[in-house]
């Protein structure tokens, strides 16, 4: 699982780079806004992933006191256009950072979501770090489909916990900075969520 692991991350990376020097150019060619200046990029409505299904296999797990039980994760990920719904019904299916119909769970801190009240969080990011901290070996949630609807890096953070919760949980704090100086437009006392 090792080196399918790494090739995913790999293509993980590569993905997440390409779209970050286009999202990079349409932002420095943007006419600017005074009223409407951020970095979040929300409103793209679509991109192109090269890593849409893939198999995880993650050992049994102690973390930070929490136990990441998943001895055999096999979430995949798939990207929903904006306003689309998710139309597969053969495998639950949870939502990141965003509404999309058609998915049995919500993990986000959009407005009008169906996130249960003991996961509810600013970030999107933090919802998922809650959802994995209360997961059981037996979860009915180990080979969802984790969906998301646009990039940004709150969604994209909370999707990649849901698929790798074990190295999540060993970057949490910095990966939480991030979310929130991604979607908040500010870092706090600190530049860790930059780094």
């Amino acid at each position: 699982w090792h080196s399918q692991s790494l090739k995913m991350q790999y293509r993980f990376f590569l993905c997440f780079f390409s779209i970050f020097m286009h999202q990079l150019e349409a932002f420095r060619t943007a006419p600017m806004n005074p009223t409407c200046i951020t970095s979040s990029f929300r409103h793209i409505r679509s991109f192109r992933t090269a890593f849409a299904r893939y198999t995880l296999q993650l050992p049994h797990h102690r973390t930070q006191g929490v136990v990441l039980a998943n001895a055999r994760c096999e979430r995949t990920f798939q990207f929903v256009p904006f306003g689309q719904s998710f139309s597969d019904k053969t495998r639950k299916a949870i939502c990141v950072d965003g509404i999309v119909e058609g998915t049995d769970l919500h993990l986000s801190h959009w407005t009008d979501n169906k996130t249960p009240k003991q996961f509810l969080s600013d970030l999107s990011l933090e919802c998922a770090f809650k959802f994995t901290e209360t997961e059981d070996e037996n979860s009915v949630w180990s080979n969802a489909v984790v969906v998301n609807n646009h990039f940004d890096t709150d969604g994209l953070l909370s999707a990649w916990t849901l698929l790798n919760p074990v190295k999540a949980f060993e970057h949490k704090d910095k990966m939480i900075a991030a979310a929130a100086a991604g979607d908040f437009d500010e870092w706090g006392p600190s530049e860790r969520g930059l780094q």
